[in-house]
């Protein structure tokens, strides 16, 4: 496992040079902005554990959940039916 850390560490790092700053430089400090954790509704019948489970995966995947129902036009499906046979439900 260290030895595969380090592989990664040096492909990672493969472009990086040190540097130093004195004081008055001009420097871009880029910070990563932390965001609430969303709430989504659940489903009662989960477990205490696959909620917690689905919590988790929603708060490591915050840019793609959201509390409030929406729309894509990133894809599209088709359902395919019997031919001949309608299909009618209320939404």
């Amino acid at each position: 496992m260290a030895q595969a850390q380090t592989a990664q560490a040096r492909v990672y790092n493969h472009g990086a040079q040190p540097r130093e700053f004195a004081p008055g430089d001009k420097v871009l400090v880029l910070v990563a902005v932390k965001t609430e954790p969303v709430q989504v509704p659940m489903g009662e019948q989960l477990t205490p554990s696959q909620r917690q489970d689905l919590q988790d995966l929603v708060n490591r995947n915050r840019d793609v959940f959201s509390a409030e129902a929406g729309h894509t036009d990133l894809i599209q499906h088709r359902i395919v039916t019997e031919p001949g046979k309608r299909v009618k439900l209320r939404p």
